[in-house]
């Protein structure tokens, strides 16, 4: 479906051709994502993949990634000269549309300061806070060496290699309310070879306790998402992740976006020299996930894929 503005702008389908430009828009803002993100996107949302245009000028963006009844929009870019003129709504329109069609029960997304007044109009209510942090790290002096015990003996830490994926998914997926295997396995198939990465924590007696991946972005390694069991596997996999990129590259600048509803990442992230900083609202349309567990979840995918 193509909806046009009132100056004429039209909204279609968002193509491997668009971004180059799709990667200016987002260089504007100072974000984080990479041409292999945007790649990423179009192939876990190839349908919910939408642009603003102007004859051949690309002027907006948005993302809507589906994941069972579960709806999350990202990548709400639109160019400043457009800006402040209807066309930010449009496109949520087109994404709300789409989430109706695939019949999703709940729609979420992480906003700005300038754009909670838009998504309240659009029906959506805040949930909770979400802080980022940019920085490079700086290994704590007290950084345990030996590694964390949990409740029932010593938590191991490991790469993440693909034969974790199912049970990753299975995790996530009770974190959240909702499976996201394909968006998982796009970062854990070959780690490697897309410069992706991770590690998995398990207890004593073998069983996951969490997991924490890793990509390369545009500006910084970008971390998350983290999920675990409890906090010290949590702090567990990011030790080991933090002091891991350090050991490869002493300069190492990253970035996470964290749940401020967690009170362990904040005071771990001070230590390692990353300090969080509240900028965005968690906001949500429909029904929340009321199994889903939310005190599992330590760090976001990011802004764009939550």
């Amino acid at each position: 479906m193509t909806r046009k503005s009132s100056l004429q702008l039209t909204i279609e389908a968002l193509t491997p051709a668009d971004i180059p430009a799709a990667m200016e828009l987002k260089d504007a803002l100072g974000w984080n994502q990479t041409v292999g993100d945007w790649e990423r996107f179009l192939r876990l949302a190839p349908e919910g993949a939408f642009k603003l245009v102007s004859g051949d000028e690309l002027c907006g963006t948005a993302m809507a990634f589906v994941f069972d009844e579960v709806c999350w929009i990202g990548m709400v870019i639109v160019k400043e000269a457009y800006r402040g003129q209807g066309h930010g709504n449009l496109l949520m329109q087109r994404c709300l549309e789409h989430a109706s069609a695939r019949r999703c029960t709940l729609v979420q997304l992480d906003a700005t300061k300038d754009g909670v007044s838009l998504y309240a109009r659009l029906g959506f209510k805040p949930a909770h806070l979400v802080g980022t942090c940019r920085g490079r790290i700086v290994v704590p002096p007290d950084a345990p060496g030996a590694g964390r015990t949990g409740a029932d003996g010593p938590l191991s830490v490991a790469p993440v290699r693909p034969n974790d994926l199912a049970e990753l998914a299975a995790l996530e997926a009770e974190a959240l309310g909702a499976s996201r295997e394909p968006l998982l396995r796009e970062l854990v198939a070959d780690p490697g070879g897309r410069g992706c990465g991770g590690t998995v924590c398990r207890r004593a007696s073998g069983e996951l306790a969490g997991f924490l991946l890793h990509r390369p972005g545009h500006h910084s390694i970008q971390i998350g998402p983290l999920i675990a069991r409890d906090g010290e596997a949590a702090a567990a996999l990011l030790e080991t992740t933090l002091n891991g990129l350090c050991a490869r590259s002493p300069a190492c600048d990253v970035s996470l976006t964290v749940p401020l509803y967690s009170r362990i990442m904040p005071g771990e992230l001070r230590r390692w020299g990353l300090p969080v900083t509240p900028r965005l609202t968690r906001m949500f349309r429909g029904w929340r996930r009321l199994q889903a567990r939310e005190d599992m979840v330590y760090a976001l995918s990011g802004p764009e894929k939550g």
